[in-house]
């Protein structure tokens, strides 16, 4: 939630902080449902422009939401920010 918080707010180095810390606690725990964290990093990254992390972030969002049946709204999230970041690298057919 503070990684989001701080994404809204613009802060994006402490969005990544905290997203960071998130994951790391969700991994040590064997946290499955990884595709939340991974969708607001692909979010925040696309913010600073780094459209190639942004991508990298999305494409293991849907992984995970794909591979446990995540049919929620937030999958439609995942593959619009994809599809923005293929469209802002003038990558047409991909987005």
């Amino acid at each position: 939630m503070l990684g989001d918080y701080y994404s809204i707010q613009g802060k994006s180095n402490q969005a990544i902080e905290q997203l960071n810390l998130a994951l790391k606690i969700y991994q040590d725990i064997r946290f499955k449902d990884l595709q939340g964290v991974y969708n607001i990093m692909s979010g925040v990254y696309m913010q600073m422009g780094n459209y190639e992390l942004s991508i990298k972030y999305g494409l293991m969002a849907a992984r995970v939401a794909e591979s446990l049946g995540d049919g929620s709204l937030q999958l439609s999230s995942i593959y619009n920010k994809l599809g923005l970041n293929f469209y802002y690298l003038q990558q047409y057919k991909k987005s």
